[in-house]
């Protein structure tokens, strides 16, 4: 049986022993383009994360490293580090305090290491400048960059192999303008990720699944250069704020713990169905059912 090779092609990047992107088709199409995953953990927790997700972690979530150490056990491809902490509106730390716990996460683990930021346009600036400026190519990626800060971002980059997850709000347009003005500012389009901006199931998914296949679609169909780059899918966090994930009653939605799971799961399969290549989760049961999942698919053909 063979299917639609088209002539855009997205580009592949590096991702430690491995690759996102590289497909000349649409998701699942070719052997070997499987969504890739990294585990996401934060540097401090604002408030306690679902009971159901810390029993399975079964750890101290508030050692950050201790954290890391254990994403690394459970096998992911990367490690996503939101810096939370240096929020005005949480714990408002200092950059010092972060670029201390990047540190020690960097000499604790040897997965690429993506570095998110706090939300605050303004402290995120500051961070990713001077975590580029202190530990270079030891950092995989950073983001979400926005239109606010991306002149910053491109500076702290510029010279470097560290990747930028271009940030938009849903929006196919809003996502070619933004890599556009980051290859204006010098960053070569290799070390350009996309991220669409994502939503669970039931807030908002069908929306962020249609805007994906907008994406891929001119991508590899009407081979758009300026979308060509990999997608960057971060739906764990995003996942478990949903209430419905764990704060409803048992008898009417069944047990709190396995209807998480599967939220995120789903939610996520979704977005590897509709062309994510990098998903970012956040507990270790979805992203094992998800990856299952897509290498079966993957190697069917």
């Amino acid at each position: 049986m063979s299917f639609p090779i088209y002539s855009g092609q997205i580009n592949q990047v590096p991702l430690g022993c491995s690759f996102i992107g590289g497909s000349h088709s649409l998701p699942f199409y070719e052997k070997g383009y499987a969504p890739k995953f990294a585990y996401a953990i934060t540097d401090a927790l604002n408030k306690a994360l679902p009971p159901a997700l810390q029993e399975e972690w079964n750890i101290d979530l508030n050692d950050t490293v201790f954290w890391a150490k254990e994403a690394l056990h459970r096998g992911a491809d990367a490690l996503c580090l939101h810096i939370v902490s240096i929020d005005p509106n949480g714990q408002n730390k200092e950059i010092t305090q972060a670029l201390n716990t990047i540190e020690k996460v960097l000499n604790a683990v040897s997965l690429p290491l993506i570095l998110w930021g706090s939300g605050h346009a303004e402290k995120d600036k500051k961070l990713f400048t001077d975590a580029a400026a202190k530990f270079g190519d030891q950092l995989y990626a950073i983001g979400p960059v926005q239109q606010e800060h991306y002149k910053e971002a491109a500076a702290a980059v510029r010279g470097s192999n560290i990747k930028i997850i271009a940030s938009t709000p849903v929006d196919v347009n809003m996502a070619k303008q933004l890599n556009i003005m980051l290859e204006n500012e010098g960053v070569t389009k290799e070390n350009i990720l996309i991220d669409p901006v994502v939503s669970a199931i039931g807030y908002g998914l069908e929306y962020c699944y249609s805007v994906i296949e907008r994406i891929r679609t001119a991508a590899l169909i009407h081979n758009d250069a300026k979308l060509q780059n990999p997608l960057v899918c971060n739906i764990g966090l995003e996942s478990w704020k949903v209430k419905e994930a764990y704060d409803v009653d048992e008898d009417k939605m069944g047990h709190d713990h396995m209807r998480g799971v599967m939220w995120e799961a789903t939610s996520a399969s979704l977005l590897a169905s509709a062309g994510a290549d990098l998903i970012i989760m956040l507990s270790p049961k979805a992203k094992e059912l998800t990856q299952k999942m897509c290498n079966t698919i993957s190697q069917s053909f």
